[in-house]
């Protein structure tokens, strides 16, 4: 994408929100760091017409993570882009389908720079991508996630591929499971802040039972 592009895009948004006040444009890929320099331009150009028109545009990013430092990553906070990390799972099943252009995998690279994304954006969410070949460890690969840090998913099945009934089947199982794991968290939580605020009472021992 060119910059003339990128000014047409903003516009175009602009223009055809009307009355909307509040706007938003997702920087989405391929992976959009590639071309961090035109990021820039697009934030400047976006908030300086957004202003004109007496709009507020807030933008979004869905990153792979691998182009990542400490410059970008302050520039995302500095400009408040929330951004939203591409990650499948453990090592085996991210490197299934996200490499690198000499072949090699890319989860140690992303594995390794979580800390510090969680050091400019607490809040860190993960765009899973289960696939046929690895929709059986979907549940363990979100309970690998959140052991990481991550504290979000957005689960969303690879699209253009065939999947057999018992593939569908194995996506229902897997979602229940993700799903009970998440209230036994939400369980977990709530038990530990009332116990550190002193609301939950002593279970009896069998002794005061009696």
């Amino acid at each position: 994408m060119t910059e003339e592009i990128a000014k047409a895009t903003v516009d175009f948004l602009l223009l055809k929100s009307r009355c909307l006040r509040k706007v938003e444009i997702l920087l989405f890929g391929g992976e959009p760091l590639v071309v961090f320099d035109l990021i820039q331009f697009t934030v400047d150009y976006g908030r300086w017409r957004a202003a004109c028109m007496g709009k507020q545009l807030t933008l979004r990013m869905t990153t792979n993570g691998t182009l990542f430092n400490e410059e970008r990553l302050g520039f995302c906070r500095k400009h408040g882009i929330r951004f939203l990390l591409s990650i499948d799972g453990d090592r085996e099943t991210h490197n299934l389908h996200r490499k690198f252009a000499d072949g090699r995998g890319t989860y140690d690279e992303v594995a390794s720079k979580i800390p510090l994304m969680k050091s400019y954006q607490p809040w860190l969410g993960a765009r899973v991508t289960p696939t046929p070949e690895n929709m059986h460890k979907l549940a363990e690969n979100v309970k690998h996630l959140f052991g990481l840090g991550i504290n979000q998913f957005i689960i969303g099945p690879a699209t253009g591929l065939h999947y057999s009934d018992d593939d569908v089947a194995e996506c229902k199982r897997q979602f229940l499971m993700v799903g009970n794991y998440y209230i036994e968290q939400v369980k977990r939580e709530v038990m530990t802040k009332l116990e550190a605020e002193g609301l939950l009472a002593e279970r009896p021992t069998a002794t005061q039972a009696a």
